[in-house]
C-alpha cells in the first residue's frame, strides 16, 4: 500500500472513531437529562403522596422504644417504597414488621415497605410499623411528632401525626381505612358529626344480612328527617365476591344512605376484631358455594365515632329508632 493511501486510510478511521464518540456523547447526555427530568418530575408528585391516620403510640415514662402507624396512599402513577424515617425527638427510626407465626408473634426489621401505584401500605399493629428508637424526651397522649419520610425516587414528605394512648388499640372509635362501593379509599373519621350503623355481613348472604338492610332502610323511614343525620355502613366480610360493583347493587336495592366496604381479608379482619365481631367460612357441597357463620350484631357510633350501643337481631326497629334519637337529643 502505498504511502499516500495509508494516510486516506488512517484519516477515514479517525474521522469515523470521532463521529462514534459524539454520537455517544450526545446519547449519555440524553439519557442523562432524561434520567434528570424522570427524578424532578417524580419529586414533584411528593401531593400524590398522602398519609392518613398517623399516629405515634405513647408509653410509660421510663420507655425508651415506641411506635408509628399511619396509612400510605400512593397516587403517583408509580410504584413507590418507603425506604427511612426519622425525627428529632428520637435517636432513630427503623423500619419494621409484625407476623404471627406459628401462634407466636415475631418481629423482623425490613429495608423497605412497597406501595404500589394506585394502592395503600398500611402500617398498623400486628403489622408493618415504624419503630421509634432512643426516645429523647416523654411522649404523651396530645403531643405531636413531626416524621421525615424518605422514598425511592429521591421523594421526601414530612408530617405531623399526634401521640395517642396504648388503649387507642383496643378502642372501636379509632380510625379504620377499607375501599368502599366506588373504589374509593374510605375512613370512619370521613363520618365525624353523622350517627353511623355499622354491621358485618356478606351479600351472598341469604337471611340474616338482607333482613337486618331491609330493617334499617324501614328506620330511616321512619327516623323521617332525622335519618340525614344517620349512615349506615356495611363492611363485607366476604372480600373474595362482595366485589366493590357487588357491594353497589346490592346497598341500592334497600334505597338508604349507605357505605359498602371492602378490603384485604388482613384489612378486613382488623377492623371485625376491634368491634368484637366474628364470622367463620364454611365449606359446603351446597350449588350456592361456601357460606359464612357471622355475628349479627349492630352497632352504633355516635357523632364522634365511638361505640355507643349494640343492637341485636332480635330487636326491632322502634328499639332501634328510639336508639338513635336518644343520641340525637343529646
Amino acid at each position: 500500500m502505498s504511502n499516500t493511501a495509508f494516510a486516506l486510510l488512517l484519516s477515514l478511521m479517525l474521522t469515523l472513531n470521532v463521529s462514534g464518540h459524539r454520537g455517544q456523547s450526545k446519547r449519555s447526555a440524553g439519557a442523562a437529562d432524561l434520567s434528570t427530568r424522570s427524578s424532578t418530575a417524580f419529586e414533584g408528585d411528593e401531593s400524590k403522596v398522602l398519609i392518613r391516620g398517623g399516629w405515634v403510640q405513647e408509653g410509660p415514662p421510663s420507655q425508651t422504644i415506641t411506635a408509628a402507624y399511619m396509612t400510605i396512599e400512593n397516587q403517583t402513577g408509580a410504584d413507590i417504597s418507603l425506604r427511612s424515617a426519622s425525627t428529632e425527638v428520637a435517636q432513630t427510626i427503623e423500619l419494621h414488621k409484625m407476623e404471627l407465626l406459628d401462634g407466636i408473634m415475631k418481629m423482623h426489621r425490613v429495608e423497605a415497605i412497597d406501595i404500589p401505584a394506585g394502592g395503600k401500605a398500611e402500617l398498623k399493629p400486628g403489622g408493618y410499623h415504624l419503630m421509634v428508637i432512643g426516645l429523647k424526651k416523654e411522649l404523651k397522649e396530645g403531643d405531636k411528632v413531626t416524621i421525615a419520610l424518605e422514598f425511592s425516587n429521591g421523594l421526601r414528605k414530612t408530617i405531623t401525626i399526634p401521640v395517642k394512648p396504648r388503649s387507642a388499640l383496643d378502642n372501636p372509635a379509632n380510625d379504620f381505612a377499607l375501599t368502599d362501593q366506588n373504589n374509593k379509599p374510605f375512613h370512619l373519621s370521613q363520618l365525624r358529626g353523622k350517627l353511623v350503623f355499622l354491621f358485618f355481613g356478606y351479600t351472598h348472604c341469604p337471611d340474616a344480612c338482607p333482613t337486618t338492610m331491609a330493617k334499617l332502610s324501614q328506620v330511616n323511614k321512619l327516623l323521617a328527617h332525622d335519618a340525614q343525620q344517620v349512615e349506615t355502613v356495611f363492611i363485607s366480610v366476604d372480600p373474595g365476591r362482595d366485589t366493590t360493583s357487588v357491594l353497589k347493587s346490592y346497598l341500592a336495592y334497600f334505597h338508604m344512605n349507605s357505605i359498602g366496604l371492602t378490603g384485604t381479608k388482613q384489612e378486613i379482619d382488623l377492623v371485625v376484631e376491634q368491634y368484637g365481631a366474628k364470622y367463620q367460612i364454611e365449606q359446603s357441597d351446597s350449588a350456592a358455594g361456601y357460606h359464612i357463620d357471622h355475628s349479627t350484631d349492630l352497632y352504633l357510633l355516635n357523632q364522634t365515632g365511638e361505640l355507643t350501643r349494640k343492637f341485636s337481631y332480635s330487636d326491632g326497629t322502634q328499639v332501634i329508632v328510639e336508639g338513635v334519637r336518644s343520641l340525637i337529643r343529646q
